[in-house]
């Protein structure tokens, strides 16, 4: 899979892509997700968007693409260490996480059966949570 920075919305984590599908993952202030971290919001045939709630993104992600980042950068590099470096790998390991994401939200809802529009029942996913 290509990872790709994007500088669209500041909402806007990153975009990732599956074969023809476009998967956005946008940051979301943590009580507008229900009682879930990360969740579908919306989806058709070409585009998924799933957000994360901003609290996960920050302790959870973050942390674990600095420790990615350190981890390679001890493994691989014995010489000073140029941002350029450390922004590809920490892109690289975003990506990662958010994959990862994307699988368990894939495992938990069936994903290949997409209606033409899916924001009422996102709407009602979250109203449900609570």
């Amino acid at each position: 899979m290509k990872y790709y920075e994007t500088d669209e919305d500041p909402d806007t984590l990153a975009v990732l892509y599956r074969g023809n599908v476009e998967v956005r993952f946008i940051t979301a202030d943590s009580s507008a997700l229900g009682t879930k971290d990360y969740r579908v919001l919306l989806w058709d045939s070409t585009n998924i968007v799933i957000g994360i709630s901003s609290n996960y993104s920050r302790d959870i992600i973050d942390e674990f693409v600095v420790s990615k980042i350190t981890q390679d950068m001890l493994e691989m590099y014995d010489e000073d260490i140029k941002t350029e470096v450390v922004r590809d790998l920490a892109v690289r390991h975003l990506a990662d996480s958010l994959e990862e994401i994307l699988e368990i939200i894939i495992r938990d809802r069936d994903l290949n059966y997409v209606e033409e529009t899916s924001f009422d029942e996102g709407i009602r996913d979250i109203l449900g949570d609570y």
